[in-house]
């Protein structure tokens, strides 16, 4: 049995994306809620944890590999 030829190729695509909101410079300390072994210390990096209702096309890097079974 005779593979053919694996290839690949890096597009751009637009897809539908939910912006961010804006960061808050003053994050409540999250010291208690801990996650898989994180300690959750954000002080003083801002914290991004809002989307907004705006939903526009973003440019994402696409990966397409392609062979016989692809």
């Amino acid at each position: 049995m005779k593979n053919g030829p694996v290839c690949a190729r890096c597009e751009t695509v637009g897809i539908p994306t939910y912006m961010l909101g804006k960061p808050d410079r003053n994050p409540m300390f999250l010291d208690r809620r801990v996650y898989k072994g994180s300690s959750a210390k954000v002080y003083p990096h801002t914290v991004t944890d809002t989307f907004t209702d705006e939903k526009e096309n973003a440019p994402y890097t696409a990966l397409c590999p392609e062979n016989d079974y692809l």
